[in-house]
């Protein structure tokens, strides 16, 4: 009892103000704060590797640690800023497989390669060139290569005639293809002059017969007589070179023409080599070689048809003057042009352009009947007008499965 009355009767002391710092005196922060701040450690990715060999704190500073900086030690990372030492392995494994890949490459190309071919591999690696850069070189040889080969124009083997080993499903007798198969298989041998008779054809036209069934489309030519009695000159001022034009009509007639026959053949071949223009005009011709001139191999500009050096461009050039002048003369002639500068712009990428023909051919078409069945005493000009209105129709409607239907097309419809 004693006790208790003698402390509650002392003073209670409080907390002193906190002391000043004396002048020049940089201020001391409280206790609390330095001991979380110390609390409070850097956490870095990945060490330096001398510090990391000799088990030392490491800062991660770049592009040298506090701890190499304080003895001018050299500083080395294995690992990118802010990556961890996993990641570091993972990348290094990828690029060791990458590199291991290469050197398989190019051992496989060393073995596999000509002797020619491996010895300047050899001198390109000798004269310090890396396997990547050497690899390049080999792809990019070998794909230049690919551009200068000639199509093959050999016969198919002869085991691809033997049906015996197809399908079930190809075994239908009805099928004339595989009837082809087995006719073309008839005349194997070597042409014989004891073979002959009315029968058959002689040996030498079979073999010829048994060429057209085997050998690749690509290799095959045009001929037709006629080719060779065209007169440029009378046709198009761009060239006055009759081979040229005969074989700029061979390549439109065996590779355009199959697809929309936008034309009478023969009636156009009769005309022009006749100089008649019932069936043939100088804007169609101009129209046919513009767009055969695609397929020129013999043309360095041919993929550049809107240079003016190349040979689309100037007999484009001279069927548009030609347009210019006929376009209001309602003919089939001038129906045919359209459509396939319709066909050819559309192609090009063009396809605004090549709409704007379609239009001008079914408008012109529309109003010379073309798309109506009539009676005709001349059988030449209803065949003539039959095939054009079916080209025509046959284009436009393919064309529009990719646009909408314009309204001018909406009634359109063939009854020929």
């Amino acid at each position: 009892m004693a006790r208790n009355l003698s402390t509650s009767s002392l003073r209670s002391l409080l907390p002193g103000p906190p002391s000043r710092p004396l002048p020049g005196e940089a201020p001391q922060p409280p206790v609390a704060k330095q001991t979380a701040a110390a609390s409070k450690r850097l956490t870095i990715a990945a060490a330096c590797e001398s510090c990391r060999q000799r088990k030392v704190k490491c800062d991660g500073g770049r592009p040298s640690c506090s701890a190499c900086s304080k003895v001018s030690r050299e500083c080395q990372y294995s690992t990118e800023p802010s990556e961890s030492r996993a990641a570091a392995l993972k990348r290094k494994h990828a690029d060791l497989e990458e590199h291991l890949s290469e050197y398989e490459e190019l051992f496989h190309q060393l073995r596999t390669r000509p002797t020619h071919d491996a010895t300047e591999i050899l001198h390109r690696l000798r004269s310090g060139h890396d396997v990547s850069s050497v690899l390049g070189y080999i792809k990019d040889a070998t794909l230049l290569l690919q551009t200068r080969l000639v199509p093959q124009t050999v016969s198919r083997p002869d085991e691809l005639r033997d049906m015996s080993n197809a399908p079930r499903v190809f075994h239908d007798v009805r099928d004339p293809y595989l009837g082809s198969l087995k006719s073309s298989g008839t005349h194997a041998g070597p042409p014989s002059d004891d073979v002959q008779g009315a029968s058959g054809p002689r040996p030498s036209t079979a073999l010829r017969l048994q060429h057209l069934r085997s050998a690749p489309y690509h290799s095959a030519q045009l001929v037709d007589p006629r080719l060779r009695q065209v007169r440029a000159s009378a046709w198009t001022a761009v060239t006055s070179d009759n081979g040229l034009v005969a074989k700029l009509l061979a390549i439109y007639f065996q590779w355009e023409f199959p697809i929309f026959q936008f034309f009478q053949k023969d009636l156009f071949l009769d005309d022009l080599v006749a100089g008649r223009t019932r069936f043939c005009s100088s804007l169609l011709v101009n129209a046919i070689l513009a767009s055969a001139s695609h397929g020129n191999d013999q043309d360095p500009n041919r993929v550049q048809f809107w240079a003016p050096g190349s040979l689309s461009y100037a007999f484009m050039a001279e069927c548009k003057r030609l347009w210019e002048l006929e376009s209001s003369r309602k003919r089939l002639t001038t129906i045919q042009t359209a459509s396939i500068l319709s066909l050819r712009h559309t192609a090009d990428g063009a396809d605004k352009l090549g709409l704007g023909y379609m239009r001008q051919a079914v408008a012109m078409a529309e109003a010379m009947d073309l798309f109506t069945k009539k009676e005709s005493t001349d059988s030449r000009a209803s065949l003539a007008g039959a095939v054009t209105a079916w080209a025509l129709f046959s284009w436009q409607r393919r064309a529009l499965m990719h646009v909408p239907e314009p309204q001018w097309l909406a009634n359109l419809y063939c009854v020929i």
